[in-house]
């Protein structure tokens, strides 16, 4: 993996992850969606994967930095 790649997973957890299990999160409160123990373990497997990915790379190269706001 290199840079490049790492900078494509992080966006996809900050713009794209995150902001699903917000609204999954929100939708169930309200009533419009169901909370199911699938729909949740699914979103929560790709959560933990996807950060575990970016803290394993983080381990190894200490001087990479991920900028949000670039």
């Amino acid at each position: 993996m290199n840079d490049k790649t790492m900078d494509i997973i992080n966006k996809v957890l900050y713009y794209v992850v995150a902001p699903i299990l917000i609204l999954e999160f929100i939708l169930s409160d309200i009533g419009v969606l169901k909370f199911t123990g699938v729909m949740f373990g699914v979103s929560l497997v790709v959560l933990v994967v996807l950060v575990a990915i970016t803290f394993l790379y983080k381990r190894k190269h200490p001087d990479y930095e991920f900028k949000v706001n670039d």
